[in-house]
C-alpha cells in the first residue's frame, strides 16, 4: 500500500521544490503509463474474446495492430486527462497541498474509470454488431428498457471479474 501513497502524493512531506516538482512529473507519467497499459491489456482481451472474427493470420498482423492501437490510445489518453495534465503541470501554489491532490486523484479516476469499462464493454458488443460503438448506439438503442443492461453483468460475469481486478489498488469493482 505504500506504493499507493507516494501516487496519491501522501507521503510528500518534504519542503524542497525540486523534489516535489519530480515527484508530480513521476507521478503523472506513472498515471498515463498505468493507463496506456490498461488500454493495451483491454485490446488484448478484445482480440481474445473476437478472435474467431477478427481473423488475424499471424503474430506480425497482431503486432502491427498493436502499434497501431497505441496511437490511438495515446490520443483518447490525452483526451481524457488532459485536465489531469494540466492541474499536474501548472505550477499553482497549492500545487502540493493533500486536499488538491486528493481532487486530482479523484479526477484521474472519474475520468479513467467509465473509459476502461466502456473499452471493455466494447468487447462485448464488437460481437453481436460487428464494430465498434459509436454515438450511433444511442439511438439504436433508444426503445429498449434501460435497465436490461443488467442481466449483461451476469451473462458476462467473467468480464465482471476482470474488470474487479483490474484496478485492485482503489478497492473496487468497476
Amino acid at each position: 500500500m505504500q506504493w499507493f501513497q507516494s501516487i496519491t502524493f501522501a507521503s510528500m512531506e518534504t519542503t524542497n521544490k525540486s523534489s516535489l516538482l519530480h515527484s508530480s512529473l513521476v507521478v503523472l507519467l506513472y498515471r498515463l503509463l498505468l493507463v496506456m497499459l490498461f488500454y493495451s491489456i483491454s485490446r488484448l482481451v478484445f482480440y481474445a474474446y473476437n478472435q474467431d472474427l477478427l481473423h488475424i493470420s499471424d503474430s506480425a498482423s497482431l503486432l502491427r495492430i498493436m502499434r497501431g492501437g497505441l496511437t490511438f490510445d495515446m490520443s483518447s489518453m490525452i483526451y481524457l486527462n488532459g485536465l489531469v495534465m494540466l492541474l499536474h503541470l501548472l505550477p499553482l501554489p497549492y500545487k502540493y497541498n493533500r486536499g488538491y491532490q486528493r481532487w486530482t486523484t479523484a479526477l484521474y479516476w472519474l475520468f479513467n474509470i467509465p473509459a476502461f469499462i466502456f473499452n471493455l464493454g466494447d468487447t462485448i458488443y464488437y460481437r453481436f454488431t460487428g464494430s465498434r460503438t459509436t454515438l450511433s448506439v444511442f439511438t439504436e438503442f433508444a426503445n429498449e428498457n434501460p435497465f436490461q443492461f443488467l442481466h449483461f453483468f451476469t451473462a458476462y460475469w467473467h468480464f465482471d471479474a476482470y474488470r474487479c481486478g483490474a484496478y485492485p489498488s482503489v478497492g473496487i469493482c468497476l
